[in-house]
Formats: C-alpha cells, sequence, structure tokens
C-alpha cells in the first residue's frame, strides 16, 4: 500500500523533519540560480563553527568564538568581503543523513577535517565521498581543510592525503594539466593552480588563524570566478 503524506518506509516522519526539509527548500528555491553560497560540513567537532566565526570577523564581525559547542541544527550567515555578498552555510554533522537537501544550492564545499583525531579519518573519507558523488554536487569546487595543525598530535598531511585518497579525488576532480603535474601530489592545493582547480586542499588552524588567509582567498577567488561577468553576490 501507497504511504501516506509526511510518513516514510521507517514510518511517520516527525513534524521538526518535515519542517526543516521545507523551509531547506524554500532555500534551495530562492537560491536556485545563485551559485554565491558556501556550504561548510565536516566531521563533528572538526572546527567547523570555529573557521565560520573566523569568516565572519574576516568580513568585518566580532571576535572570533573559540568554544562555540557542536551545532546540532543549521547556522546561516550573509557575508560580504570588498562589497560581494555570500552565504555560508553550516550545517551539524547530527544532521548529515540531510545535507544533501542543502547541494542544489551550494555553489562552493568547504570540508573541515581535524588532523589531530585519527578515529575521524574513517567517517571523514566516507562522508566526503558521499558528498563528492551526488549528483548535485557534480562539478562544483571543493576547498578540504585540514583544521587543527596547531596541535602537537596532528597528523602529518601526507598520511593524511593518503588515508583520504585526496590525490585520487584531485586527479579526478581538477582538469588535467599535463602529466608531470598531474602525478605531482605536492599540487593540490598549490597558489598557482587556484584559477582553475576545482579541488583544493589547505591545512589550517581556525584557533589561531593559521593558514587561515590561504583558506579565505582561495573562497574568495573560486566565489568570483562563479559569479557571471557584471553579476552581483
Amino acid at each position: 500500500p501507497g504511504r501516506r503524506r509526511g510518513e516514510s518506509r521507517f514510518g511517520k516522519v516527525p513534524l521538526a523533519t518535515r519542517q526543516r526539509r521545507a523551509r531547506a527548500d524554500e532555500s534551495n528555491e530562492k537560491c536556485a540560480d545563485c551559485a554565491m553560497e558556501v556550504l561548510l560540513l565536516g566531521p563533528a567537532r572538526s572546527g567547523k563553527s570555529v573557521l565560520l566565526s573566523r569568516f565572519e570577523q574576516a568580513c568585518g564581525g566580532n571576535e572570533i568564538d573559540l568554544n562555540p559547542g557542536e551545532t546540532c541544527g543549521v547556522d546561516r550567515k550573509a557575508l560580504t568581503h570588498n562589497k560581494n555578498g555570500f552565504v555560508m552555510r553550516e550545517i551539524g554533522y547530527p544532521l548529515r543523513d540531510s545535507w544533501s537537501d542543502f547541494y542544489k544550492a551550494c555553489g562552493v564545499l568547504v570540508y573541515v577535517v581535524d588532523i589531530s583525531d585519527r578515529f575521524q579519518i574513517p567517517s571523514a573519507i566516507v562522508g566526503l565521498l558521499d558528498i563528492l558523488n551526488h549528483p548535485k554536487m557534480e562539478g562544483k569546487p571543493s576547498i578540504i581543510v585540514l583544521n587543527k595543525i596547531d596541535l602537537p598530535y596532528k597528523m602529518h598531511r601526507s598520511e593524511v592525503e593518503y588515508l583520504l585518497r585526496l590525490p585520487e579525488i584531485a586527479e579526478m576532480r581538477n582538469p588535467a594539466k599535463g602529466s608531470k603535474e598531474k602525478k605531482d601530489n605536492k599540487k593540490i592545493g598549490d597558489p598557482k593552480n587556484w584559477q582553475h582547480e576545482n579541488f583544493m586542499v589547505f591545512e589550517a588552524s581556525a584557533a589561531t588563524g593559521a593558514g587561515f588567509d590561504q583558506v579565505f582567498d582561495a573562497v574568495q577567488l573560486v566565489l568570483a570566478r562563479l559569479t557571471p561577468k557584471g553579476g552581483k553576490g
């Protein structure tokens, strides 16, 4: 028998879930033709909220909140930099099953990984591949932030790249620019390639600000690349 409205194959969908999906659909409809939304995702406690706070400060906001607590819902910030407006939307990890509700409006993905937590790596790679393989994310620029480089027990970048399969992903997501460069894993996230790459990787510390300028500049460059000439964010 067919399911009633508001039900799933697991039973009745909670009202809060239906309301959240309705808000996501409404937001996606408004932003369907807008490439100026940055979607901030990643495993729990990877530092997404602190990174969002640092973006706010870079755009003239308040002091950085270093202890924001885990985001369980959606945190949406309308920001402006050099008179160009854009939206950053952080979706909490508890809503991971609903991340795809926000892919349509996404122009740029910023995916944050805590490289001080070795046990987070499996969930990080599963989440990243799920996002990149989704039809609504095809061809969209992705910026990977290897966060918490300020901690003494951080993993080495080469190990993180291997475990997260970043060179393989970069090879698939970025345009081929010659066999020599294609084989050079060190080119991932190289500032020389920002103009044309769709997949970039940066080491940073949202807490101390180390490496943040490169992340911020990369996001702004990608947004400028996506903005139609003569258009506004």
